[in-house]
């Protein structure tokens, strides 16, 4: 055995049998160690040269120093003869200890914040290997409900299939994961046949399929919230996409097939527009085969016949924990921002807020976009959201839904779980949660023989609704509107702190009797916005007081209960720095020309005051 291998061996020797020449005394003490001595040498192998440093210096403190010759050993005081010292392992203990029961500077661990950090280390690390691992094994599916949708299907075969299990058992060779996603793949093959022979051209039109080459492949845009044709991989034809499916079926068997399942069960009449479904494949030869042929299917048209998306499993940003730093300042500060941002910001541009079935994306929105807005203004003055941004701070990966603090604002909100209008989110959360900051009040006014008469009012609280006029300038446009739309609209007395307004995006056209979206961007956004204010509580006068739009709801659909809503922050005035936030993932910035783009999607914007 070679000295490295012997040293090696040496480490494990207080679980063996003592060699010759040592007696159990010697092996009892050794085994008899204090749990901190063990913890050191756990630390040592887990956390490298600063472990190793910490348990020397542990061992030189904890042993007592060896005196030559008689008289050496300290004498007692007291009573008792010979003044007989005490142990050598509770001088060491006592010796740790302070007058004041707490750890004495000769010791190298002074609290358990340095044990905390490292197993905090330990554990990302753990969760960046597995996830590592699920890169090549995991892919998620997602299946459009509605009136074409085949979840439905899936619900019967789940519920035949629970029934054999249950009343006939012997008919039942498989388990239901992989008689599911064969239903699925048999399912796809059926809606591509009938897509060629029936509806070809409307696959052509929508750039699925091309004439002469085969299904294509097509890339969402996010920034444009739109498909896009791929101009690589070239489209495959629909009988070598006939044929993996076929192989892929042949492939489905318990070993290849670890998990096929919907996140939140199987939903008779789903409330979402798509049900998130995880596929995770096993890593013998079926299973790498199959990933082969999933890869082919990644972005692939063929899937939209199914109402289906495919994608990869993505990998979460972990930050490095560092030494130097606090572990919940570590733990919440994301790379690459801006320096000129401030540190409280942070946590927000690296929340991942949880949005597993599809709908809580209202929600989300409504959270970012109400923590910026007062961090634009006064972070101090959250309010009852404070405990929810020290949550966010600790996890990045809330999910609200299971979030105590979270649950009691929204109170009675009916199906929370369901998708919802933003606006009417806004109109039931805002007087729950009463923040200072949108202290206020708009008073539409006409002036009569009399005096003036105050038409209408309502509290800054709520969001301000203001109409998108017929080709509008911008923004700014869109409030002088509303400041002088039938009468005059201001607010009176004091200006709030924060304003948030709805805009009106949504006509209805009386003779198809159908909503209508209006999709103009509003290109001065960025720019200084001015809000009118009553001079007087008695006349008509206004001023016009400066704000700065710091977030936006961004909402892509046909509907407003429908469809997908994410946020997009600002932060700065020279230059202007904007980021995009979305569900399941940090933000990410974007351009200014861009952030214009994207304008046409707003339609709820919070604004801070800037005198």
């Amino acid at each position: 055995m070679s000295v490295e291998d012997q040293r090696e061996l040496g480490l494990f020797q207080n679980f063996m049998t003592p060699p010759a020449g040592m007696d159990a005394a010697q092996l009892k003490r050794r085994r008899g160690e204090e749990p901190e001595a063990q913890q050191a040498l756990f630390l040592n192998h887990s956390s490298g040269s600063q472990a190793s440093a910490s348990t020397m210096t542990f061992a030189s403190t904890s042993s007592e120093p060896k005196g030559k010759g008689k008289g050496k050993q300290p004498k007692g005081k007291g009573r008792g003869k010979g003044g007989k010292s005490r142990p050598a392992a509770q001088q060491s203990w006592n010796d740790q200890w302070s007058s004041d029961q707490s750890w004495s500077s000769g010791h190298s661990w002074t609290s358990s914040g340095d044990l905390t950090g490292q197993m905090a280390r330990l554990l990302l690390r753990h969760e960046q290997q597995l996830q590592s691992i699920q890169q090549d094994c995991k892919l998620h599916l997602y299946l459009r409900s509605g009136k074409e949708s085949f979840l439905p299907n899936l619900c019967e075969v789940a519920k035949e299939w629970s029934r054999l299990r249950r009343d006939e058992p012997g008919k039942i060779n498989s388990p239901l994961r992989t008689l599911l996603l064969r239903a699925t793949l048999q399912e796809m093959e059926t809606r591509i046949k009938l897509t060629i022979s029936k509806e070809k051209q409307t696959a052509i039109d929508m750039q699925w399929y091309k004439e002469e080459e085969g299904w294509t492949y097509m890339q969402w845009n996010a920034q444009k919230a739109q498909l896009e044709l791929q101009a690589t991989p070239s489209p495959l034809a629909t009988e070598t996409l006939l044929e993996l499916l076929r192989e892929l079926r042949t492939l489905v068997n318990p070993d290849s097939v670890k998990k096929f399942a919907s996140l939140r069960g199987l939903p008779q009449e789903p409330q979402s527009e798509w049900i998130h479904f995880q596929l995770e494949l096993g890593f013998r030869p079926q299973g790498d085969r199959m990933w082969e042929i999933f890869q082919m299917l990644l972005n692939q048209s063929c899937l939209h016949p199914l109402g289906a998306r495919l994608r990869k499993d993505r990998i979460r940003r972990f930050l490095r924990v560092s030494r130097d730093l606090p572990l919940d300042t570590a733990l919440s500060s994301p790379s690459s921002v801006p320096s000129e941002v401030p540190l409280h910001f942070q946590p927000l541009l690296h929340a991942a807020l949880h949005n597993a079935d599809g709908t809580a994306c209202y929600m989300n929105t409504a959270f970012i976009a109400l923590l910026w807005a007062l961090g634009s203004y006064d972070p101090a003055r959250s309010g009852s959201l404070c405990s929810l941004y020290q949550c966010l701070t600790a996890r990045s990966d809330l999910r609200l839904m299971r979030n105590m603090c979270w649950t009691m604002l929204l109170g009675n909100w009916a199906r929370p779980n369901q998708q919802h209008d933003m606006h009417e989110f806004l109109l039931h959360l805002m007087p729950r949660v009463r923040l200072e900051a949108f202290s206020g009040l708009w008073q539409t006014r006409r002036l009569e023989d009399t005096g003036t008469v105050v038409c209408a009012s309502s509290s800054a609280l709520l969001p301000v609704t203001v109409d998108l006029p017929l080709e509008a300038r911008g923004l700014q446009h869109c409030v002088q509107e509303w400041s002088a739309r039938h009468y005059h609209t201001a607010f009176d007395g004091t200006m709030p702190h924060l304003l948030c307004l709805h805009l009106s995006r949504y006509r209805r056209d009386d003779e198809r009797g159908i909503l209508s979206k209006d999709d103009q961007a509003l290109p001065d956004w960025s720019e200084v916005l001015r809000i009118p204010q009553f001079a007087t509580s008695h006349d008509l006068q206004k001023h016009w007081r400066p704000y700065q739009v710091c977030a936006m709801a961004l909402h892509y659909g046909p509907a407003l209960h429908q469809g997908h809503y994410r946020c997009m922050t600002r932060w700065g005035q020279n230059p202007v720095r904007v980021w995009l936030h979305d569900d399941n993932r940090a933000a990410e910035p974007l351009s200014l020309p861009d952030s214009v783009e994207l304008s046409r999607k707003a339609y709820l914007i919070w604004a801070v005051r800037m005198d």
